[in-house]
This record gives structure tokens, C-alpha cells and sequence, in this order.
């Protein structure tokens, strides 16, 4: 899918979550927007950067990504005494959008003014002996 797609796809789940919560004025509706919302919109963008080819590994990892953000705001919110759930939305909100904003892949090293970042782990070559202590490269024991 190209830029253009991810952004039409990202601006009609957050307009269709906002106007779920805007028309849901009815008490037992707004409870089930509000928690489909906070289980599934704030974390989507970000799993389906993870270019996953199951869908449902997809939506899974959306679930995950949106409790997680939906549990960093309010802890924020709680602890900064200010409790306001538009507040709350509107930082939801934030983070759905942030989520679907493109970024572009470049070479590390291709332009002084692009340089993109290179992500790695690196691993020793083989474990170290149980019977070494750091920066002990021979086998004796002492």
C-alpha cells in the first residue's frame, strides 16, 4: 500500500472512532465505543507497520500496542491530577495519527542530510566460560 493509502486509511479510522464517540450519546453505547476504541485504534497504525502477514497477528498486536498506550495516558493523566477523558481522547488521538504518519526508509550513509539509523543487536561470538571472570580470555583457573 502506498503513503497515500495508509494516510486514507488512518483518517477514516479516526474519523469514524470520533464520530462513534461523538454520536454515542445513548449510556450503554458510549461504554462500548469508548472501550472498542481504546482496544483497537490508538495501537493500529503502529502493528501494521510491522508489515505482519497474518492479519490476525496483525489485530492481536493492535490490542497489545492500544491497552499499552491506552494504560501510559491515563497512568499520565492519574498522576498529574488531571482527569479529563477529552484530554485522554485527544492524546489517544495523537497517537493513532502518529502511528499512521509515513516515514521513509534511506541508506545509512547515502546523503549527509538523510542518514537513516541502523537498528542491530550485537552478540559475543560464544558464551563465555562459567569458570571465567570478565576480561579473562584463558582457560586457567586461579
Amino acid at each position: 500500500m502506498n503513503e497515500r493509502g495508509i494516510l486514507k486509511t488512518g483518517a477514516v479510522v479516526v474519523a469514524v472512532a470520533l464520530l462513534l464517540v461523538l454520536a454515542a450519546e445513548t449510556d450503554w453505547v458510549r461504554p462500548l465505543c469508548a472501550a472498542a476504541f481504546c482496544l483497537l485504534v490508538p495501537g493500529y497504525g503502529w502493528a501494521r507497520r510491522m508489515h505482519l502477514k497474518d492479519k490476525g497477528d496483525t489485530l492481536a498486536l493492535s490490542a497489545v500496542f492500544s491497552i499499552c498506550a491506552t494504560v501510559a495516558v491515563g497512568t499520565v493523566m492519574a498522576v498529574g491530577r488531571w482527569w479529563s477523558p477529552w484530554t485522554g481522547f485527544a492524546a489517544l488521538l495523537l497517537i493513532t495519527l502518529c502511528g499512521f504518519i509515513p516515514l521513509r526508509r534511506t541508506e545509512a550513509g547515502s546523503n549527509d542530510s538523510e542518514k537513516g539509523f541502523r537498528w542491530h543487536l550485537e552478540f559475543p561470538a560464544q558464551a563465555p566460560e562459567p569458570n571465567l571472570r570478565p576480561g579473562d580470555e584463558t582457560g586457567e583457573k586461579r
